[in-house]
């Protein structure tokens, strides 16, 4: 949690150089489901948490930059996996109202995976994964908004998983 709460702050203080509210940050609650044997996690409960920073390029078009960090138990094998995953988006925005901002979302997820085996030595896997999503940001006031998201995740072969997230994001009025 020390963690997050360092990188939240790094995130959030470069946005006070900035004098448009092009630039905006927030955190996130994820949970994560697999589609196959060939899953995006192990973790009998996958519940992850993480941070975000986005940049308006356009009014239409944003890119956003995401850290998430999940632990838990094996559902199968008796010991822990941990998962840090990052990830690179670029978000449509079709049209939006004055408290509603549906979007559409492309971009790739990195993820790297360590498991702590109570019976066997420890192991680690780096995966790829390409996610598409959509989604809907509700404006509670000015500069800070609620984000539903879902998205599926692509391992090149097949589809992995999916997700369902919720998030929290300020966009600083500089």
């Amino acid at each position: 949690m020390k963690r997050l709460l360092t990188l939240l702050i790094l995130v959030t203080l470069p946005l006070s150089a900035f004098s448009q509210s092009r630039v905006s940050a927030g955190i996130i609650f994820s949970h994560f489901n697999n589609i196959g044997d060939k899953g995006i996690t192990d973790i009998k409960t996958p519940v992850g948490y993480g941070a975000l920073a986005g940049y308006d390029i356009t009014e239409e078009f944003t890119v956003a930059f995401t850290v998430e960090y999940l632990k838990g138990d094996m559902k199968e094998l008796s010991g822990k996996e941990t998962d840090y995953r990052t990830g690179l988006t670029a978000v449509v925005k079709p049209f939006n109202t004055d408290l509603i901002f549906p979007y559409i979302s492309a971009g790739f997820v990195t993820s790297y995976k360590k498991y702590d085996y109570d019976n066997l030595p420890s192991d680690d896997k780096f995966k790829l994964y390409a996610r598409y999503g959509a989604g809907v940001d509700y404006k509670l006031l000015d500069n800070l908004s609620i984000n539903f998201d879902m998205g599926v995740y692509f391992n090149g072969m097949e589809f992995s998983g999916w997700t369902n997230s919720l998030g929290l994001r300020i966009t600083p009025n500089l």
